[in-house]
């Protein structure tokens, strides 16, 4: 799973199987050779319930909020933080920061060596070619300064400099899910 919609649709698909499952408690209702089993049952609801809490925290809800605080059943989080991570991925954003001291077709270009050099210094990124927000940087030390603020923080992020404008930075790339980050900065229009 991918996205949240996809894991919407999971959900949907087990909730239907348990429901249809449940129906064999009856030993009159089974057909011929198929058996119950409680402890089937019990991984299956267990299966839905890891996947459902890591839709709502995925959605901004809380733990207490899904759960409530006399539940007294324990959750096995490896499961959860995994299944998790796999759907944020689709909710990591890169953000490039271009010079706007350039001329717009140079921006344009920069733009996008700043997302190859960032690509080639993160092999491990969890971006996955999803949202890509380009934003406007003043000049060169704009850009100094917003990557040693990344940096300084542990953000995934990335410069490039170009060789043709005496190897000065001419953007900066940063992928996160944190918005906050780049709240103060213009959208780049080519």
């Amino acid at each position: 799973m991918k996205t949240l919609a996809e894991l919407k649709s999971y959900l949907k698909s087990e909730a239907a199987k348990i429901h249809d499952y449940k129906v064999f408690r009856k030993p009159s209702k089974r057909p011929e050779g198929q058996s119950y089993s409680s402890w089937t049952e019990h991984l299956m609801s267990e299966n839905y319930r890891i996947h459902h809490i890591a839709y709502c925290l995925l959605r901004g809800r809380t733990i207490e909020q899904i759960e409530g605080t006399t539940k007294t059943k324990p959750l096995y989080w490896p499961n959860l933080e995994a299944i998790m991570k796999d759907v944020d991925l689709q909710r990591h954003r890169m953000y490039v920061l271009v010079r706007t001291d350039l001329p717009p077709i140079h921006q344009a270009v920069q733009a996008g060596h700043g997302v190859a050099q960032f690509l080639i210094d993160n092999k491990d990124t969890r971006w996955t070619n999803g949202t890509l927000v380009y934003l406007k940087a003043h000049h060169e030390e704009d850009l100094k300064d917003t990557l040693t603020y990344l940096t300084e923080h542990g953000y995934e992020s990335s410069s490039w400099a170009e060789e043709d404008q005496d190897n000065q930075m001419t953007a900066v790339c940063c992928v996160t899910t944190d918005r906050s980050v780049f709240a103060d900065r213009e959208v780049l229009r080519f």
